[in-house]
């Protein structure tokens, strides 16, 4: 879906083009971007917000995730992408 903004300039919805899957995982997840905006920052914390994941290598659009070290349990990603951040769910079984 495009949005377009006061000016008529198309905007894509980051929020529909970043996708996780699956989810729930089995500690292996991947974060796929649709969008041309680069995922600058990816931030995982668990349900006391505690920071227990932090990437920040380059391009992280489309990316295989490895949680296997995690505990079972709902966990928040924050990605960055182009000065904004996106906040997901993600579900470790």
């Amino acid at each position: 879906m495009r949005v377009l903004d006061n000016y008529g300039i198309e905007e894509v919805d980051l929020t529909k083009a970043i996708t996780i899957f699956p989810n729930p995982c089995n500690g292996m997840f991947t974060l796929s971007n649709t969008s041309a905006k680069i995922i600058q920052q990816i931030l995982m914390y668990d349900l006391s917000g505690n920071a227990v994941l932090n990437l920040r290598e380059g391009d992280l659009s489309n990316t295989d995730i490895d949680v296997t070290d995690k505990p079972a349990g709902i966990y928040f990603l924050r990605v960055f992408v182009d000065e904004k951040v996106i906040t997901s769910k993600v579900i470790i079984e």
